[in-house]
């Protein structure tokens, strides 16, 4: 396969402002194309603060992908997942220098059909009912691909919940089965333009996506958000199976609440340390929270 990883022009730009390449020491962050808002955004910051390390971003859009991007050491400093299992299991332990768990998100129903919330009483209706609601008047649904993006199995991990949590018997079914395929390859980017577009009236997507793009949507009870941690125990219940069509060994991904992961990789540099402490301190996690995320305790992760 070959790479199609997307690549920031925040370099670009730094070595324009402050002169000549040869005095900037370059930093590449690899990550999934979710926290490409956030990486963005903080790494122009950095590099406003250290006008001699340019931040280069390079974002995944598929496990495939990422597995890839990760795996290549010629082209990561930094890696920052939405599941910060993946990095786990693509990344040996001895491979992480420093991993630690840094944000937080859940799965919410995120709609185009604003009018079936716009009063009270419409939107109390549809936080009891929504089981049962989004299968009538002929209403679309859609997750991303689970075997190309973690929104995808979250998604699924959701649905299965909500058959335990709901006491209803073949729900999970009946969500596969009315579901609508997402626009192939897309993963959840697809899926907010169509929701957009109104080509798509709801799409199980992270609570940050839908509030980045200006989406409404319906916040899941505890036991089904992935989005608690002490309901961890209760999501763990259920789990997700990969496909052979996901470019890689079949594997399961048990329920979990939803948590990103960064890890510094290859061999130690002071500027991807620099670059970590940055993604961690306190006017990173202010950026993170306005983009919809939350900020949860530090934690290592890899082992270490």
């Amino acid at each position: 396969m070959g790479r199609s990883f997307r690549v920031s022009a925040l370099a670009g730009v730094c070595l324009l402002v402050w002169g000549c390449a040869e005095e900037a020491r370059q930093v590449t962050i690899c990550h999934t194309s979710d926290l490409r808002a956030f990486v963005e955004s903080a790494g122009e910051r950095f590099q406003s603060n250290h006008p001699r390390v340019s931040v280069r971003s390079e974002s995944a859009d598929s496990l495939e992908e990422l597995r890839d991007l990760i795996r290549s050491k010629e082209y990561c400093d930094l890696v920052a997942s939405s599941d910060y299992r993946l990095i786990e299991r693509f990344l040996k332990p001895e491979q992480i220098l420093r991993g630690t768990v840094f944000l937080g998100d859940e799965m919410v129903l995120a709609t185009s059909q604003r009018a079936l919330w716009e009063t009270e009483e419409g939107r109390r209706r549809w936080q009891a009912e929504w089981t049962r609601l989004i299968f009538s008047q002929d209403l679309s649904y859609a997750v991303s691909d689970p075997n190309r993006d973690p929104t995808g199995y979250f998604g699924h991990l959701t649905w299965k919940l909500s058959e335990i949590h709901y006491r209803n018997p073949g729900l999970y079914r009946r969500f596969l089965n009315g579901r609508q395929e997402s626009p192939a390859g897309s993963g959840w980017a697809g899926l907010t333009s169509s929701l957009a577009s109104g080509g798509l009236d709801f799409a199980f997507l992270y609570r940050s996506m839908a509030e980045r793009n200006g989406l409404e949507y319906l916040s899941l009870p505890g036991p089904v958000s992935l989005g608690e941690s002490a309901q961890a125990d209760r999501y763990r219940q259920v789990f997700w199976e990969s496909g052979e069509d996901s470019g890689q060994a079949p594997f399961k991904i048990y329920g979990a609440p939803i948590r990103y992961g960064m890890c510094a990789v290859g061999t130690p540099r002071r500027e991807a340390d620099l670059l970590l402490e940055y993604l961690l301190s306190p006017e990173a996690a202010d950026m993170a929270r306005r983009l919809g995320y939350t900020v949860v305790p530090a934690r290592n992760i890899g082992n270490r």
